[in-house]
């Protein structure tokens, strides 16, 4: 237990607090030869069940995973190695949070049962078959097939029936909340080959090859009850979403090839690459249904699909270099440099694809009964507010979307270069400095501004005023969009390469390394990280091109880059920590024993507070009010794990018994509070580091 004060003046007990329960994890591995110097197996299963206590002891986050994996190598011939691979993942979770950004509290019944879902009911999971073949004496070729059958279901606990609310004003979810359908198959094919030469004074690892992949993602959206989100954005504002069913599919396709050769010649390598991708795609037909409520007002759409508008052509180079700077090798210099174009995903080929998202419009909606459900009768369609996924309200069957993609869309792209330097001082003892830097450019779905609406295209919003926690006053203004231009392009959305908008990244890491011997290793490193975000003018816009300030796109050129996690957990984490530390290290103690810890510490992340505002088409706007994106931050996080360990043996019977404790000092670090400055429970705790735990192990072996 490790209640934190501010908690238990609460009320709040070790039983209700958000906790570990049960932690378990087992498992078996078996394998060996099938026939002697022809074939062999390896198969293993295991286990892990972990379960959280959350939400003031009303839920239990309970999480299975399951890993089946099978191995089979033939020598067919003896050029030829055939090997299969079988490994699935299986995850089954109950009380998975949606993790909307400013709700804190999530009723148990509007959290998700998670479950598989494929896209036939054979071969789930990875199911890989290839060749390794020796040709000549000097090269080597590997072919290989896989099909990967992935996916999930999140069906929400409170079932279909409930309805749905969220308060962003209390920081909580009401009923239930949707269910989400994800399925994700894959086929690659890949051939790759090894040529070993010697030439101009060294040897030469020359590598090329190429390959081809579909990804194909349907995905499924439905609302619960009547299909319509309640939502509390103030005291004020109450709006009510109005949903059909989404349900359509995405299919990608990526082709490459590559050449490449590492160069060695006494103590200089050097390595030299160039690979060629072409990534395109195209959305699927499908059927969406009508929302229950208001089936006229939202209906569903048949779809019959389209190719993408764009085809992404890149070439990326790399180059590396080592060196050992003395004959002893005993230092050595690194350098790199590459260039690459990012993955083309398919929610930007389905960007305009109506049917795969869930298609809304949003009107008034008053309480009447104030259950913070909106019913029917208390929606007023005749004040219509906003609309998204794609739905126009002006062809509310159109099977084309109100959303653009830009034809000429280009794919990110990140320049990284790294330098470091290793040296071994004495035996068994170096040193490592390394230097690191990113820019990534064209960064996709971030920013999707409205169709036809510019930056000039805003007007004056209220200014939103107060004071901070440190006492220190706010002026945030805000932006209203040009109604007359949001409704003439149809309320959607743009998809482009974000033009002014980079991401850069700084880091140092210095290491101190002690391989075994004596007795004892161990490692020791701290990390200094600088990663920030720039917008020239241009670029000055938040997610729907409103230059007002958000949580997601701050508007501070220069500032903080700290991306938004949304785990199992309550809240929201933005993750950015300018400084690290990690130390860990062995001791073989006598009689066996082994003594081992870990030690690490981060700087807190970022805090940023927020208001929520409507501002015309642009509703429940998060709006930054502190200057920074980490203005404030959480407390620095410190965790120390230790362990204990000895292996029995007798004869061929290995057994291997383990106890670990993990945070010894039972820090209960704050993580997560509610950071709505307008909200009644402003700055309630809502999540702190996991209370110690003490663990026991034993690995059988023989």
């Amino acid at each position: 237990s490790n209640v934190p004060d501010e908690m238990a003046a609460l009320g709040v007990t070790p039983d209700s607090s958000d906790h570990n329960d049960q932690i378990s994890d087992y498992g078996y591995d078996i394998g060996g030869p099938l026939f002697r110097d022809r074939a062999w197996f390896y198969h293993s299963y295991s286990v892990q069940d972990v379960r959280l206590v959350r939400r003031a002891g009303q839920l239990i986050d309970r999480t299975v995973l399951k890993n089946p994996n099978v191995k089979l190598n033939w020598q067919a011939t003896k050029a030829d190695m055939i090997n299969f691979l079988y490994f699935d993942g299986i995850k089954v979770k109950d009380g998975r949070s949606p993790g909307i950004t400013g709700i804190l509290f999530d009723a148990p019944t509007a959290t998700f049962h998670q479950d598989g879902a494929y896209a036939d009911n054979q071969f789930h999971g990875l199911w890989k078959v290839g060749d390794d073949r020796v040709m000549g004496g000097s090269m080597f070729l590997s072919a290989k097939y896989a099909y990967y059958n992935t996916g999930f279901v999140l069906d929400p606990m409170g079932g279909l029936d409930q309805q749905a609310g969220r308060s962003f004003l209390l920081a909580q979810s009401f009923g239930s909340v949707n269910q989400s359908l994800n399925v994700r198959p894959q086929h690659t094919a890949n051939v790759d080959l090894s040529k070993f030469l010697n030439a101009f004074g060294g040897t030469h690892d020359l590598a090329f090859g190429g390959g081809f992949r579909t990804v194909e993602a349907t995905t499924g959206t439905l609302w619960p009850g009547n299909g319509i989100l309640a939502l509390e954005n103030s005291a004020t504002d109450l709006r009510a979403q109005v949903f059909r069913q989404g349900f359509g599919g995405d299919r990608t396709y990526y082709l490459d090839f590559y050449v490449g050769d590492s160069f060695s010649k006494d103590r200089l390598t050097v390595d030299v690459g160039v690979r060629y991708d072409r990534q395109w795609g195209k959305a699927l037909p499908s059927q969406t249904l009508a929302n229950p409520a208001f089936p006229e007002l939202v209906p569903g759409i048949d779809f019959a699909g389209y190719d993408a508008p764009f085809t992404w052509n890149n070439v990326s180079p790399r180059a590396g270099l080592t060196l050992a700077l003395d004959e002893a090798r005993r230092t050595i210099a690194r350098a790199s440099f590459s260039r690459y174009a990012g993955q083309l995903n398919t929610g930007a080929i389905g960007f305009t694809n109506p049917s795969a998202v869930a298609g809304s419009a949003t009107y008034r909606w008053t309480d009447l009964n104030g259950d913070h459900f909106a019913q029917a009768e208390e929606v007023d369609t005749t004040r219509f507010l906003s609309s998204a996924g794609g739905f126009n309200p002006a062809n509310p069957t159109a099977v084309t979307s109100a959303n653009v993609i830009d034809p000429d869309l280009e794919a990110p792209v990140t320049t990284s270069v790294v330098a470091g330097i290793d040296r071994e001082v004495m035996p068994n003892f170096a040193v490592q400095v390394n230097y690191s830097y990113t820019n990534t450019t064209n960064i996709l779905g971030v920013s999707t501004p409205r169709v036809g609406v510019g930056l000039d295209d805003y007007l004056a919003g209220p200014t939103l005023t107060g004071t901070l926690p440190d006492g220190q006053p706010y002026s945030v203004a805000t932006f209203i969009p040009d109604p007359a231009k949001v409704a003439a392009g149809g309320n959607g959305l743009l998809v482009d390469s974000w033009d002014g908008f980079s991401t850069g990244y700084h880091g140092i890491e210095v290491g101190l390394n002690k391989r075994l011997s004596d007795r004892w290793m161990g490692r020791v490193s701290f990390a200094y990280n600088n990663a920030r975000q720039f917008y020239e003018p241009q670029a000055l816009r938040n997610g729907t091109g409103n230059p007002t300030p958000t949580l997601v796109v701050p508007l501070k050129d220069g500032g903080q880059f700290a991306p938004q996690s949304a785990g199992s957990g309550a809240g929201t984490i933005y993750v950015n920590a300018k400084w690290q530390f990690n130390a860990n290290g062995l001791y073989q103690a006598p009689y066996g024993i082994e003594l081992s810890a870990n030690v690490f510490g981060r700087q807190g992340y970022p805090y940023p507070l927020f208001r929520s505002q409507s501002l015309g088409a642009d509703t429940g706007v998060q709006v930054l009010v502190t200057p920074e994106i980490d203005t404030f931050r959480h407390p620095n996080l410190w965790n120390t794990d230790i362990r204990v360990a000895r292996e029995f043996r007798a004869r061929a019977l290995r057994l291997r018994l383990i106890g670990d404790v993990f945070n010894l000092f039972n820090a209960n670090t704050a993580l997560v509070r509610n950071n709505n400055i307008l909200s009644p429970s402003f700055d309630a705790l809502a999540q702190n580091l996991s209370p110690r735990i003490l663990r026991f192990g034993m690995v059988v072996g023989f």
